[in-house]
């Protein structure tokens, strides 16, 4: 776009920054070409139904791949891979109010989506536990995976509350 005036006008300059996500190859690269933030999530070329299937392609190794396909392409273009920075989505958020709580939760998810608990508590698509588990998982993937922003997506704003909270008072 040229020639638009926005109002009011980014603070950012010269532009806000540019997020492009997806779960494949093609997007990805083109996230690493061009945006500032690269937002890595599942593959949903085989339609949207939240299954097995999106939870399982945000395992660690998948993530890792995508991540890599997005570093390929910003070096390819003559671009600092270092200087954008990673979101992940999370599909679900479950906080709960104690630890002996989280594996009952984790099933409970887990069931929802079709997918053993085991695959469930390594996938970057969900976070369940504590407020200050899911903060530590949190900080696990930046350390892990480089992935410095989370998008919480449909989950429910109280449901989230308590992880920003306990976010919050780490910094």
């Amino acid at each position: 776009m040229t020639g638009l005036t926005g109002s009011p006008a980014p603070v950012q300059t010269p532009h806000p920054p540019l997020l492009i996500g997806g779960g494949g190859k093609r997007m990805l690269t083109m996230a690493g070409e061009r945006a500032q933030i690269a937002g890595i999530h599942s593959n949903l070329r085989h339609g949207s139904a939240y299954n097995a299937a999106v939870i399982e392609d945000m395992l660690p190794d998948r993530m890792s791949r995508k991540i890599a396909w997005v570093r390929e392409a910003a070096e390819r273009a003559g671009r600092d891979p270092d200087q954008l920075d990673y979101l992940s989505i999370t599909w679900t958020c479950r906080v709960v109010d104690s630890p002996r709580q989280t594996d009952a939760a984790l099933a409970e998810v887990c069931r929802a989506y079709g997918v053993d608990p085991a695959v469930g508590r390594r996938s970057t698509g969900l976070l369940v536990g504590t407020a200050e588990q899911c903060a530590e998982q949190l900080q696990h993937r930046r350390e892990e995976l480089g992935l410095n922003y989370v998008d919480f997506g449909a989950a429910d704003a109280g449901e989230v509350a308590p992880l920003v909270a306990a976010l919050a008072a780490l910094d």
